[in-house]
């Protein structure tokens, strides 16, 4: 039996439609975009948990800000203990998925009277980490999930009487070693705007590359300002936290600022407006 053309074009247009595409043509994840001003006045908007001690762990106020009308303090004292850490933080849980390509900025600052503390390993200062959470597929839960430190983080940090931040990243299995990939100064009293570009995954092809108001924290190797490697414990959505995590070794009270925290698929989608000169 023949087939007309008509027939034809008809059978492969239906074919078509109902194919299923090709592996290595399947689209990545979409990521969601998110904007966190504070400008609602309070902390709703689309933040998750909140790691607060006390009511005024955490404060949407109107002076200092980066933009608008309202940025975030976070203030931890000594002894404040929430979720087994002296902390006060937020969470934005954006379910970015393993295969995704996200961009996520923010802005913060330490204040001209933050008490510094001379770096040591148990001397740390956490101001933003991406935290894993409990894989149901695996059989985990919150209660048996293992303690992990976190395969991208930024610390601030004193060494030498030299304020600065640290990018660390990577995770500690199959013999895997987390490590500083980027540093830089921290002038007290400035808003600094920090912008990563991460594709999450649980294999080689994962990456970071960090930026400081808009210049690369990574050096260029030709072409490339990356760290590179596995930055996800499991396969479920590592979600984003920002704050002040610390040592609960440290006695001093200390606040630091943050602003504008976006997320998106791109960099243009997180982009903010430019810095104004810092005053002499």
């Amino acid at each position: 039996m023949k087939i007309s053309c008509r027939a034809s074009l008809f059978f492969a247009l239906v074919a078509s439609t109902f194919a299923w595409p090709a592996r290595g043509d399947e689209a990545a994840p979409t990521v969601s975009t998110f904007t966190g001003d504070f400008e609602r006045g309070d902390l709703s908007g689309g933040w998750g948990n909140r790691d607060m001690a006390r009511s005024d762990s955490i404060q949407v106020v109107a002076n200092p800000v980066r933009a608008g009308r309202y940025a975030a303090k976070f203030t931890v004292r000594a002894g404040e203990i929430i979720n087994n850490g002296n902390r006060a933080e937020i969470v934005r849980q954006n379910n970015d998925k393993a295969g995704s390509e996200a961009w996520y900025a923010w802005s913060f600052m330490i204040p001209r009277d933050f008490p510094d503390v001379e770096w040591k390993p148990k001397l740390w200062q956490c101001l933003g980490q991406w935290h894993d959470q409990p894989d149901p597929a695996r059989g985990e839960t919150w209660d048996n999930l293992p303690s992990h430190s976190p395969s991208i983080a930024v610390y601030y940090t004193s060494k030498n009487g030299v304020s600065a931040l640290e990018v660390w990243y990577g995770t500690y299995q199959k013999g895997e070693t987390q490590k500083i990939i980027a540093t830089a100064p921290v002038r007290k009293g400035e808003w600094l705007d920090l912008m990563f570009h991460i594709r999450w995954s649980q294999g080689n092809d994962g990456f970071v590359a960090p930026f400081l108001n808009g210049k690369p924290l990574i050096a260029p190797d030709g072409s490339c300002h990356r760290a590179c490697g596995r930055n996800m414990w499991n396969g479920v959505p590592h979600y984003l936290k920002i704050g002040l995590y610390r040592s609960s070794a440290i006695t001093s009270t200390n606040s630091v600022y943050f602003d504008e925290v976006r997320i998106g698929p791109s960099r243009a989608s997180v982009a903010l407006p430019a810095l104004e000169a810092p005053r002499p």
